[in-house]
């Protein structure tokens, strides 16, 4: 494998990612047009924030750079822009479900107990950085809501001015309004969710043919 083979992945949805694999040329665009071969992927998801260097490290970067790079060729990069506002919207997307869930039982986020369920950045892992359940709870703790978490592979979570320790799942159900299911680890034990939480907001699919009135998909 060629290890100055790059990886450029961009979030189509939560379940789907189109992979990019192009020469480490394309990125610095002295060969803008270059030839890609497309890989579809439906079992995981990698966001648009990232880019691998294969066989080596992976960096955290601003998807709009390499918009930003072909610009500056004379071309442009829609996809990669639209990709880039669509990641950064989805935080807010799923707070409003929570409150239109909550609202369906005449409650508001404000004061109302609300349980994560996962806050790594990706399934079965520990790594939180550019976790997007990072901003869900932010924004859940600026609207009033009073949160906790059950992650078994992150012990305790210090963001946006809140200090929790993961639950552990059997207890997570005591007092809570409304579960939010923000990363579908492989230990959680989905089937029970819908009977055991007053409204469960799924963001992952992790319900997937289940039906129920309490359930709200994104």
């Amino acid at each position: 494998m060629n290890p100055n083979g790059l990886v450029l992945a961009a979030s189509i949805t939560s379940h789907t990612s189109m992979f990019i694999r192009c020469d480490i040329n394309a990125i610095s665009l002295t060969n803008p047009m270059f030839t890609a071969r497309k890989v579809f992927s439906s079992s995981f998801t990698i966001s648009a924030t990232c880019v691998e260097l294969t066989g080596t490290i992976v960096l955290m970067i601003d998807p709009f750079y390499l918009s930003w790079k072909a610009r500056q060729n004379g071309f442009e990069c829609r996809f990669i822009e639209l990709a880039g506002h669509v990641n950064g919207s989805m935080p807010a997307f799923v707070v409003e479900r929570v409150g239109e869930a909550l609202n369906s039982q005449k409650k508001s986020i404000n004061g109302s107990r609300i349980h994560v369920f996962g806050v790594a950045y990706k399934k079965d892992v520990s790594d939180m950085r550019e976790s997007p359940a990072l901003d869900v709870i932010e924004l859940l703790h600026r609207r009033g809501a009073v949160l906790s978490y059950t992650d078994p592979h992150v012990p305790t979570l210090d963001h946006g001015g809140l200090t929790l320790k993961s639950v552990p799942e059997r207890d997570a159900a005591k007092k809570v309004d409304c579960a939010v299911i923000c990363t579908n680890h492989a230990v959680f034990t989905y089937a029970d969710m819908p009977r055991r939480f007053p409204l469960v907001v799924d963001t992952r699919n992790a319900l997937k043919g289940m039906a129920g009135e309490n359930i709200f998909r994104l």
